[in-house]
């Protein structure tokens, strides 16, 4: 369904809203794909900005609430934080196993998951 402002969104409906898994195209060129529920991004999604940033995260009501920032399967440091702060940030590359052993750090799914309970019973 395109929308008057641009955006396009594909796949599942129900009642007439967004719900189950959907991909939402934004003018320009950002890309959310995962989970909606009442027509707002609800559970796990990946938001792919234009920039080549995609933050693999768990939205609640429509807004992200924990993520992991990667850029060309690159993990981003704390500093970090955000889309705009990329290009400063420094870097650590992920192993083919997806751990990060010589930083003593764990898998990003599971910290993700970690991220998520917290969220969820927060």
């Amino acid at each position: 369904m395109a929308y008057t402002n641009g955006e396009y969104y594909e796949e599942e409906w129900k009642g007439g809203m967004r719900e189950g898994e959907g991909v939402l195209l934004y003018p320009g060129g950002n890309v959310y794909e995962g989970q909606w529920q009442n027509d707002k991004r609800e559970g796990k999604g990946r938001f792919s900005h234009s920039s080549g940033v995609v933050q693999n995260g768990w939205w609640v009501e429509d807004v992200l609430k924990c993520s992991v920032l990667t850029k060309n399967k690159t993990v981003l440091a704390p500093e970090a934080s955000s889309p705009d702060k990329v290009e400063a940030a420094s870097v650590v590359r992920i192993s083919d196993s997806g751990f990060l052993p010589h930083l003593g750090l764990r898998n990003y799914k599971e910290v993700l998951e970690e991220g998520r309970q917290a969220v969820m019973h927060g």
